[in-house]
Protein backbone atom coordinates (compact mmCIF):
# COMPACT_ATOMS: atom_id res chain seq x y z
CA UNK A 1 0.00 0.00 0.00
CA UNK A 2 1.41 3.63 -0.33
CA UNK A 3 0.23 7.00 0.18
CA UNK A 4 1.30 10.64 1.32
CA UNK A 5 2.02 11.30 4.63
CA UNK A 6 -0.35 14.28 5.19
CA UNK A 7 1.36 16.05 8.04
CA UNK A 8 4.87 15.67 5.63
CA UNK A 9 3.48 15.88 2.33
CA UNK A 10 5.96 13.25 1.44
CA UNK A 11 5.55 9.45 -0.40
CA UNK A 12 5.07 6.79 2.61
CA UNK A 13 5.14 3.00 1.87
CA UNK A 14 3.35 0.63 4.24
CA UNK A 15 3.68 -2.96 4.92
CA UNK A 16 3.69 -5.91 6.70
CA UNK A 17 7.23 -7.98 7.34
CA UNK A 18 8.36 -11.23 9.24
CA UNK A 19 6.40 -12.08 12.48
CA UNK A 20 3.99 -9.71 11.32
CA UNK A 21 6.35 -6.67 12.09
CA UNK A 22 4.87 -3.11 9.99
CA UNK A 23 7.60 -1.90 7.88
CA UNK A 24 6.92 1.76 6.99
CA UNK A 25 9.18 3.62 4.54
CA UNK A 26 9.72 7.07 3.79
CA UNK A 27 10.75 7.37 -0.18
CA UNK A 28 11.76 10.88 -0.34
CA UNK A 29 14.28 10.37 2.77
CA UNK A 30 14.97 6.76 2.72
CA UNK A 31 14.00 6.27 6.05
CA UNK A 32 12.71 2.81 6.77
CA UNK A 33 11.41 2.02 10.50
CA UNK A 34 10.14 -1.38 11.29
CA UNK A 35 7.25 -1.26 14.20
CA UNK A 36 6.43 -4.54 16.82
CA UNK A 37 2.96 -4.49 16.47
CA UNK A 38 2.44 -6.75 20.11
CA UNK A 39 4.72 -3.92 21.65
CA UNK A 40 4.85 -0.75 19.39
CA UNK A 41 8.44 -0.45 19.58
CA UNK A 42 10.05 1.73 16.63
CA UNK A 43 13.28 0.36 15.02
CA UNK A 44 15.15 2.43 12.48
CA UNK A 45 16.26 0.05 9.65
CA UNK A 46 18.15 2.24 7.74
CA UNK A 47 17.98 6.16 7.16
CA UNK A 48 19.24 7.73 3.86
CA UNK A 49 18.06 11.13 5.02
CA UNK A 50 15.88 13.14 7.01
CA UNK A 51 12.26 13.08 7.78
CA UNK A 52 12.48 16.86 8.14
CA UNK A 53 9.69 16.78 10.94
CA UNK A 54 7.81 14.54 13.42
CA UNK A 55 6.64 11.12 11.81
CA UNK A 56 3.73 9.49 13.56
CA UNK A 57 2.53 6.11 13.94
CA UNK A 58 -0.80 4.77 15.35
CA UNK A 59 -0.46 1.12 16.65
CA UNK A 60 -4.31 -0.10 16.99
CA UNK A 61 -4.44 -3.76 19.06
CA UNK A 62 -7.43 -6.15 18.27
CA UNK A 63 -9.16 -7.30 21.20
CA UNK A 64 -8.73 -11.28 21.99
CA UNK A 65 -9.14 -13.74 24.72
CA UNK A 66 -5.78 -15.60 24.56
CA UNK A 67 -4.39 -18.89 26.42
CA UNK A 68 -7.33 -20.08 28.29
CA UNK A 69 -6.25 -22.52 31.00
CA UNK A 70 -9.00 -25.12 33.20
CA UNK A 71 -6.98 -24.50 36.83
CA UNK A 72 -7.01 -27.84 39.17
CA UNK A 73 -9.63 -26.47 41.81
CA UNK A 74 -11.72 -26.29 38.39
CA UNK A 75 -11.82 -22.10 38.30
CA UNK A 76 -11.12 -20.74 34.82
CA UNK A 77 -8.52 -18.47 33.58
CA UNK A 78 -7.57 -16.84 30.73
CA UNK A 79 -5.71 -13.23 29.30
CA UNK A 80 -7.12 -10.24 27.25
CA UNK A 81 -5.24 -9.02 25.53
CA UNK A 82 -6.12 -5.41 24.01
CA UNK A 83 -5.34 -1.78 23.92
CA UNK A 84 -3.13 -0.53 27.36
CA UNK A 85 -5.34 1.28 29.38
CA UNK A 86 -8.63 0.29 28.44
CA UNK A 87 -11.24 -1.38 30.59
CA UNK A 88 -13.04 -4.30 29.34
CA UNK A 89 -16.27 -5.88 30.28
CA UNK A 90 -16.24 -9.60 30.25
CA UNK A 91 -19.17 -11.42 30.11
CA UNK A 92 -20.63 -15.48 30.31
CA UNK A 93 -22.91 -17.38 28.35
CA UNK A 94 -24.52 -20.82 28.96
CA UNK A 95 -26.14 -20.98 25.46
CA UNK A 96 -24.66 -18.03 23.24
CA UNK A 97 -28.38 -15.99 23.54
CA UNK A 98 -28.07 -14.50 27.37
CA UNK A 99 -25.12 -13.16 28.44
CA UNK A 100 -24.14 -12.18 31.91
CA UNK A 101 -21.24 -9.47 33.53
CA UNK A 102 -18.25 -12.36 34.74
CA UNK A 103 -16.19 -8.88 35.71
CA UNK A 104 -14.10 -6.04 34.32
CA UNK A 105 -10.35 -5.33 34.09
CA UNK A 106 -8.27 -2.88 33.47
CA UNK A 107 -5.49 -3.66 30.80
CA UNK A 108 -2.97 -1.95 32.33
CA UNK A 109 0.21 -3.30 29.97
CA UNK A 110 -1.76 -4.74 27.12
CA UNK A 111 -2.41 -8.23 28.71
CA UNK A 112 -4.46 -8.97 31.56
CA UNK A 113 -5.14 -12.03 33.39
CA UNK A 114 -8.57 -12.91 34.40
CA UNK A 115 -10.00 -16.15 36.41
CA UNK A 116 -13.14 -17.09 36.73
CA UNK A 117 -14.12 -18.85 39.48
CA UNK A 118 -15.60 -22.54 40.32
CA UNK A 119 -19.54 -22.49 39.97
CA UNK A 120 -21.23 -24.88 40.62
CA UNK A 121 -23.94 -26.02 38.30
CA UNK A 122 -22.64 -24.81 35.15
CA UNK A 123 -20.40 -27.05 33.92
CA UNK A 124 -20.20 -25.37 30.97
CA UNK A 125 -19.36 -21.18 29.62
CA UNK A 126 -19.03 -19.24 26.70
CA UNK A 127 -16.78 -16.23 27.21
CA UNK A 128 -16.66 -12.77 25.48
CA UNK A 129 -15.12 -9.40 25.81
CA UNK A 130 -15.68 -5.94 24.78
CA UNK A 131 -14.90 -2.23 25.65
CA UNK A 132 -16.22 -1.02 28.54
Amino acid sequence: MSATNQLLGLPTGVAVGSAGRILVANNTGGTVVQIDPETAQQVVLSSGGCLGGPFGIAVVRKLELRAPTLLPDGSFKFFVFGEPGQAYLLEYSTNFNTWFAAGTVTNVTGLSEFIDPIVPGHPCRFYRVRSK
